[in-house]
């Protein structure tokens, strides 16, 4: 399984951990996928770190699409604080080498932890602007469980 785990640094209603691994208790390893960065002063206004956190997500996602090999049979994308996945995210999910493999999209919500899965390849549904926490229940098999305080 080939594992993407985004924080990102605004707050959408998920948990405030800012850890930068944890242990998922299967036995895998996550990695947050934050980077320091330092703030230089320019012109150029700096992207929303909402924008700069989804476009890390797509890259790390379309580097792991590209390291896609037979054994592979799953993907499990960890997003700390996005609940909500773009059309340009669910498109990235219809690429060929995915068919026959199943993307596990897991984010908090409303103080419930999702898993969502996804089977990956040309049928993946991207016709929609945004996918949240309710269509993507709704076209896909979802658990949820309760997230302690």
């Amino acid at each position: 399984m080939l594992d993407v785990a985004i924080a990102d640094s605004s707050d959408s209603g998920g948990s405030s951990d800012s850890g930068d691994s944890s242990d998922s208790g299967d036995g895998s390893h996550r990695s947050s996928g934050k980077s320091s960065k330092s703030r230089s002063k320019s012109s150029t206004p700096e992207p929303p770190a909402s924008r700069v956190e989804a476009d890390a997500l797509l890259s790390e996602l379309t580097k792991d699409i590209e390291q896609i090999n037979d054994d592979t049979d799953s993907i499990n994308i960890v997003s700390k604080y996005y609940n909500s996945f773009s059309k340009e995210f669910m498109s990235k999910l219809q690429n060929e080498k995915l068919t026959g493999k199943t993307i596990f999209l897991e984010y908090d919500y409303e103080g419930k932890h999702f898993v969502t899965s996804i089977p990956g390849g040309p049928s993946v549904s991207a016709d929609l602007d945004w996918y949240g926490p309710a269509k993507l229940a709704s076209m896909y098999p979802t658990t949820f469980s309760v997230l302690k305080k």
